[in-house]
């Protein structure tokens, strides 16, 4: 759904994906997203709401529940509904929605059953609708212009494999990207853009980063230094492109 920049769709557009939504729900007695709101449409609002925003991108999930507290004592599969919904907001606002029905094995003694969050699933396919692409690509580009060092890191890797990032975080002399997943997945060094094993929110683990194969080239004190804004970030990118030329 496509709607004017910081926006919800409009009423009609709202009616319709709800009345496709509870075409699906119809088939379920219990655990289903209708819960209190009256109409589907209003199911489908309020998640729009949810991720509402004027730029970024936003994500939220609504499930119909675990097990009712009278199951407790059973071990049996329940299925209750799930809705992911996300927001990307550039030049436009994009919602994608995705629904499904989840079987949970409950095993006795637990009153709720384990929810898996299928927001980051969605969020990592975003790029594959193209209307969300669309302003995704976008983002990347107002962050490109941010940095000149990652517009120069992302050219040298042209349109084959090259990842989306949408938001950065600067630790001295170090820019660690978010990518559209909400997590850290790369670290550009000067203008040489590295992948991270291990992904990452957005505080970064000292002991998971020393241990990044992307960055075993770098002496643990460069590194250091690199993230307390010292250091000679020429003289560790020379580092870098060495060790890729010996694996070669």
């Amino acid at each position: 759904m496509v709607a004017p920049l910081g926006e919800l769709p409009d009423p009609p557009t709202l009616k319709e994906v709800g009345s496709l939504l509870e075409k699906d729900e119809r088939r379920y007695r219990k655990r289903t997203l209708l819960g209190g709101y009256g109409s589907y449409a209003l199911v489908v609002k309020n998640a729009l709401e949810k991720v509402r925003a004027a730029e970024g991108v936003l994500s939220f999930q609504q499930d119909g529940g675990g097990l009712l507290e009278g199951l407790r004592g059973s071990s049996r599969f329940i299925g209750t509904s799930v809705l992911v919904a996300v927001g990307v907001h550039a030049t436009r606002s994009v919602y994608v929605l995705q629904y499904g029905r989840e079987d949970m094995w409950v095993t006795q003694g637990c009153t709720r059953g384990n929810i898996p969050d299928y927001t980051r699933d969605l969020l990592a396919k975003l790029h594959k609708n193209p209307e969300a692409r669309r302003e995704l690509e976008v983002l990347e580009r107002r962050l490109s212009e941010r940095y000149p060092a990652l517009r120069q890191a992302l050219e040298k890797l042209g349109n084959q494999g090259r990842p989306l990032f949408l938001q950065a975080v600067e630790r001295g002399q170090l820019l660690f990207l978010v990518a559209q997943t909400n997590r850290i997945t790369h670290l550009l060094v000067g203008t040489s853009l590295l992948p991270l094993r291990d992904c990452y929110g957005k505080s970064v683990d000292w002991n998971l980063l020393r241990a990044e194969d992307s960055l075993k080239p770098l002496p643990l004190e460069t590194l250091k230094a690199l993230l307390r804004g010292e250091g000679d970030v020429e003289e560790a990118e020379r580092r870098l492109a060495l060790a890729r030329l010996t694996e070669v």
